[in-house]
């Protein structure tokens, strides 16, 4: 089973450095915000005015603000539980670019289709989405790629994610929606040197 973890914290820092990073900036950004309150949200959420009023680095700061500690701690967990894999097969650089790709990917979305002028979307979730995006390749396109049960797993947390998105009030469909869109289309691009590699509980082994 893919998403079982089996290691220790030490290891799994040496393990999966890029994920472990990820999760390291978010809490540092969560506790910061928690002494800063809205005024991070305010700083450095997106929305179409910002961009277009020239504040760019939101396009990378929204990634790293969380709403809540609810909203923050649904990502890290999901970030630990899924990206180690994918980190795994892609290696670090890939990974990292997948990780930027993502969120920037996410960010234009959020700008073609606006919640609205005064709401900025925050949240990681938009790579979480990437994840998604990447494991549906995997297992509509490689079906030995992965074993069964991980399959099923992945099918059904997709699935949750997009009701909830849909069901949620002020849920960043535009934000998901462009986080997954990049990471399929990641895997497409990958897609040579995924043919050279099986995922098997979560260690990649080339054929």
């Amino acid at each position: 089973m893919l998403f079982i973890r089996r290691e220790s914290f030490r290891e799994f820092l040496s393990a999966y450095p890029i994920t472990s990073l990820i999760v390291f900036l978010n809490t540092i950004m969560m506790i910061v915000s928690i002494f800063l309150g809205d005024w991070m949200y305010r700083w450095g959420g997106i929305n179409r005015s910002t961009i277009i009023g020239g504040e760019f680095y939101r396009l990378l700061t929204y990634a790293f603000i969380h709403g809540g500690m609810m909203h923050f701690l649904t990502n890290m967990i999901f970030t630990i539980i899924t990206a180690p894999a994918i980190e795994k097969l892609l290696g670090p650089l890939k990974f990292i670019t997948l990780f930027f790709f993502s969120i920037l990917t996410a960010a234009l979305v959020i700008i073609l289709i606006p919640a609205g002028p005064y709401q900025f979307d925050v949240g990681e979730s938009g790579f979480g989405y990437s994840l998604f995006g990447f494991y549906f390749y995997l297992v509509v396109f490689k079906k030995n790629f992965l074993d069964k049960e991980s399959s099923n797993v992945i099918l059904a947390l997709i699935a949750i994610g997009w009701l909830t998105t849909l069901v949620i009030p002020g849920t960043s469909f535009a934000g998901h929606l462009g986080g997954f869109v990049a990471g399929w289309l990641f895997a497409f691009l990958v897609n040579k040197n995924l043919n050279r590699l099986k995922i098997i509980n979560n260690r990649s082994y080339y054929r």
